[in-house]
């Protein structure tokens, strides 16, 4: 019910959750309870709501799967009239996400060298067990394992 409530803050805001953090830093955010729900300023009350209500950290007093379904805000019509602005929203996030890609060829393109680019995808392709083209945590872990003959903490994975 959390990746619910986190898909549907993203589309009515635009913004994600606890945006521009590292992954520890979002863990103890979210453990803490400490993140702003902003951005819903076009978005009803109980479409607020049912947002806060899926996003409650502590899982036994989340609402249930059951509960989200019966929540006012799916069954009004409310939902009909707010989702499509989040269209735009969607669309506006994807330009963001267009442009931080964007920042990182230029940065590799222009304060690189091809040598030095060409090492770095020699690293990546070798951490990329799987070739798809991401790096998971895990095989971060494996990877520098592999080649450093160490076995990283959770801490220094953070």
């Amino acid at each position: 019910m959390w990746s619910i409530g986190v898909l549907t803050y993203l589309l009515l805001s635009g913004n994600q959750l606890a945006a521009d953090k590292s992954d520890k830093e979002v863990r103890d955010t979210i453990k803490r309870g400490d993140f702003k729900i902003d951005g819903l300023e076009l978005v009803s009350e109980p479409g607020k709501d049912f947002i806060k209500k899926l996003l409650t950290t502590d899982p036994e007093a989340r609402c249930s799967a059951a509960d989200a379904l019966a929540h006012p805000w799916l069954s009004s019509e409310f939902a009909a009239t707010e989702l499509p602005e989040a269209h735009l929203r969607l669309k506006s996030y994807r330009r963001m996400m267009q442009f931080r890609y964007m920042t990182y060829v230029y940065l590799t393109q222009h304060l690189l060298s091809p040598f030095e680019v060409l090492k770095l995808l020699k690293v990546f392709k070798a951490i990329d067990i799987n070739n798809d083209n991401q790096i998971s945590v895990d095989e971060i872990r494996k990877g520098y394992c592999k080649n450093m003959g160490k076995v990283l903490s959770e801490e220094e994975l953070t």
